[in-house]
C-alpha cells in the first residue's frame, strides 16, 4: 500500500489544528513510494551445496513493511550434465521480467527435479548407481501493490535418484536360454527408489530391444551385454507409458518370418523415471532385464485346449496350437452330439487367456466372407446339442489369446449311413 509523509497520529492532529489555524492546506502529504517485499527460503532440507533425493519440497515466506506478502513467484535453474561439482556453478539471479517465473499462492512448492547424469562408465561398476543434476531454487514474494522482492531467496544443491529396477517375468528365463515358439508375448515389473531407499514409485515409462544374437560353447550371447551399450536411439522401441492396469508387455509375433529357421535373440529393456534416469546396466540374472531367447520353429504357436463330446462319450481331443489337424470321429449310430471345450492353455509363450467363438460345417475358418456363420466372440465353453443329419458334418471352435494369437479346433464326424 502506498505511505504518506505523515507518519502517527500524534502528528497528525497538532499539525492540522495549526494548518486550520494558518489557513487549510488541500496537500497533505506526497505518497510514499511502495516498499519491496523481503524473502527467506525457511526449509532446512535442501541446504546450500547439498545433495538431496529429486523429490524436493521447499518452504518459504516473505515479510512487507508497508503491506503483506500475497504470492509468490519461483524459478527452478537447472544446469547442463556437464557441471558435476558446486564449485562449478555460478548463480546468476533471473531477470525480472524471465518469462519462466511460476506464480504460486501457497507457503511451499513440491519440485520433481531432473537428475538424469551418472557420473561413471555403465560398462564398469557403478556404485551405488546414482544420478544427478545440480539446481538452483529462486523464489521471491510478491506483495498486495505487485510489487516483487528484487533480491530472490537463492538455494543451490544437488538433486539425485537410482534408475528404474527391471524384472522379466516367465516364460523369460533367468540364466538360460528360453524356448519359445515363433508368437509370443513378454511381460515384465520393476519399481523405481526416488534416491532414500525409503519412497518408491512406478517407472515412468519402458523401452526395449530385441537383437538377433548367437550363443558360444557355455550357451551364452556372444558380444552381449557389451553390443546393448553402443545401441542408438534408433535401435530402440518408442518409451511405452508404465501401465500396471493394461500390463506392461509386448507381442512379438511371428518371428520366425523375418528369420527363417530356428534363431538366438537377446530381448532387453530399460525403464526411465520421472527425474529422467535410465536404467543403465543390463544382466540375465536377477534383477533380469535381460533375456536370452531360442525361437523354434517346431513349438506350437497359439492357445491350447482340449475339444469334448459329452453326451454320446464319443471322446476327448487335444489341441496344440495353430495347424493343429483335423480330428475324424466316427459317429455311426449317433444321433446328437454335445460339443464342450477349454480350458485355454496360454502361460507357455506369456500370452493370457482369451475368448471363444464356434460353428459348424464352415468351408475356411479364416475367409471373412463366414464371419457371420461364426457364434460372437464370448467366454462360453458349450454349444448346443446339435442332431447329426449327414453323413459328414464339421465342427470348429476357435480359442483367441489377449493379443489376437488364434487356434482353430476341428472335428469332423463322420457316418457311414443316416
Amino acid at each position: 500500500m502506498h505511505r504518506t509523509g505523515l507518519r502517527s497520529a500524534s502528528r497528525i492532529l497538532p499539525s492540522l489544528a495549526l494548518g486550520c489555524v494558518l489557513g487549510c492546506s488541500e496537500d497533505l502529504g506526497t505518497p510514499a513510494e511502495n516498499l519491496p517485499p523481503d524473502t527467506i527460503i525457511t526449509s532446512g532440507l535442501p541446504s546450500e551445496g547439498e545433495s538431496v533425493p529429486h523429490h524436493v519440497r521447499m518452504d518459504f515466506r516473505g515479510a512487507d513493511q508497508d503491506g503483506f506478502a500475497n504470492r509468490f513467484e519461483y524459478i527452478v535453474e537447472t544446469y547442463p550434465k556437464s557441471i558435476s561439482q558446486y564449485s562449478e556453478i555460478t548463480v546468476q539471479t533471473p531477470a525480472d521480467a524471465d518469462p519462466r517465473w511460476k506464480r504460486i499462492e501457497a507457503f511451499n512448492v513440491e519440485l520433481v527435479l531432473a537428475a538424469d547424469t551418472l557420473r561413471a562408465d555403465p560398462r564398469d561398476d557403478i556404485g551405488d548407481g546414482r544420478f544427478d543434476r545440480w539446481h538452483t531454487f529462486f523464489v521471491r514474494a510478491i506483495d498486495n501493490e505487485g510489487g516483487a522482492d528484487p533480491t530472490p531467496a537463492v538455494r543451490t544443491f544437488n538433486a539425485f535418484t537410482l534408475a528404474p529396477t527391471l524384472l522379466l517375468l516367465p516364460p523369460a528365463e533367468i540364466g538360460r536360454p528360453a524356448e519359445l515358439p515363433s508368437s509370443f508375448v513378454l511381460d515384465w515389473n520393476g519399481s523405481d527408489d526416488v534416491g532414500n531407499g525409503i519412497a518408491f514409485q512406478d517407472p515412468l515409462d519402458v523401452r526395449w530391444v530385441f537383437r538377433p544374437a548367437t550363443l558360444n560353447a557355455s550357451g551364452r550371447p556372444i558380444g552381449f551385454p557389451e553390443a546393448l551399450y553402443d545401441l542408438t536411439e534408433a535401435d530402440w522401441s518408442d518409451w511405452l507409458p508404465w501401465d500396471l492396469d493394461a500390463g506392461n508387455r509386448v507381442a512379438l509375433l511371428d518371428v520366425l518370418s523375418q528369420f527363417p529357421g530356428d534363431s538366438t535373440f537377446v530381448f532387453a529393456l530399460q525403464g526411465r523415471d520421472d527425474g529422467g534416469a535410465i536404467t543403465p546396466q543390463f544382466a540375465d540374472v536377477q534383477p533380469n532385464n535381460m533375456a536370452v531367447i531360442r525361437v523354434r520353429s517346431d513349438l506350437p504357436v497359439g492357445p491350447l485346449f482340449s475339444v469334448r463330446e459329452t453326451q454320446a462319450g464319443l471322446g476327448s481331443w487335444s489341441f496344440d496350437g495353430q495347424g493343429s489337424p483335423t480330428v475324424i470321429v466316427d459317429a455311426t449310430g449317433t444321433a446328437t452330439v454335445t460339443l464342450e471345450w477349454g480350458p485355454m492353455t496360454v502361460a507357455h509363450y506369456g500370452a493370457r487367456t482369451g475368448d471363444w467363438r464356434w460353428a459348424w460345417n464352415i468351408g475356411d475358418p479364416f475367409d471373412p466372407g463366414n464371419e457371420n456363420l461364426w457364434s460372437t466372440w464370448s467366454d462360453a465353453t458349450e454349444a448346443p446339442p446339435r442332431d447329426l443329419t449327414t453323413t459328414s458334418e464339421k465342427f470348429l471352435v476357435q480359442a483367441r489369446d489377449d493379443v489376437g494369437v488364434i487356434t482353430t479346433a476341428i472335428v469332423l464326424f463322420t457316418s457311414s449311413g443316416r
